[in-house]
C-alpha cells in the first residue's frame, strides 16, 4: 500500500471515529450506573480457583474477582501470562453466576449487541439470560473485547452443556 493511501485510510478512520463520538454525545443514553447491570458485573465470588499471577499481584487487589478485571486489558500491558490469567478470572466469574443462576453475556461497548447474538433457552432450563454492558464506549482496546468474547463463549458452553444433560435425562 502506498504512503498516500495509508494516509487517507487514517484520515478516514479519524474522520470516521470522530463522527461515532459526536453521534453517541448527542444521544440520551440509558444510565448503567444505578441498576442490575452495575450490580452484577461488580458481584465478587470468593470461592473461585487461585490464579496465582492475579491472586498475589497488588495490581489486581480491588476487582480481581468480578467481571471488573477486563477493565485491566485496557492498560496496554502486553503479556500472554497476563492476558490469559484476566481471561480465566472472567470466565471463572461466567461459571460462577450460571451456576447462580444467570447466564451473563457481555455487550460489545462499540454496538451494546452481543456478537454472535444470545442463544435459545428452553422454557425448563434452570436459568435465567442477562445480557450485561459496560455502557456504549467509543474506543475499546481488540483485547478487552477479546476478553468478552470469551466470557461469552463460556457462557454459551454452559448453556449447551446444561440443555445437553437435560435432554439425556
Amino acid at each position: 500500500m502506498t504512503k498516500a493511501k495509508t494516509i487517507v485510510l487514517t484520515n478516514a478512520l479519524t474522520l470516521f471515529l470522530a463522527i461515532v463520538s459526536l453521534n453517541l454525545s448527542s444521544q440520551v443514553l440509558p444510565d448503567y450506573s444505578d441498576t442490575l447491570n452495575r450490580q452484577y458485573l461488580e458481584m465478587t465470588f470468593d470461592s473461585l480457583s487461585e490464579i496465582s499471577y492475579i491472586d498475589t499481584n497488588s495490581l489486581f487487589e480491588e476487582h480481581c474477582c468480578s467481571f471488573l478485571i477486563l477493565g485491566f486489558l485496557e492498560t496496554g500491558i502486553q503479556d500472554s501470562t497476563f492476558f490469559n490469567s484476566i481471561f480465566e478470572r472472567a470466565n471463572q466469574v461466567a461459571q460462577k453466576h450460571f451456576l447462580s443462576g444467570r447466564a451473563i453475556f457481555l455487550a460489545n461497548p462499540l454496538t451494546n449487541l452481543v456478537d454472535g447474538g444470545v442463544p435459545q433457552i428452553n422454557p425448563n432450563d434452570s436459568f435465567d439470560i442477562v445480557v450485561l454492558s459496560f455502557g456504549p464506549l467509543s474506543l475499546v482496546s481488540l483485547d478487552f473485547l477479546k476478553g468478552i468474547d470469551q466470557v461469552n463463549q463460556t457462557t454459551r458452553n454452559l448453556i449447551l452443556a446444561n440443555q445437553s444433560e437435560a435432554s439425556s435425562n
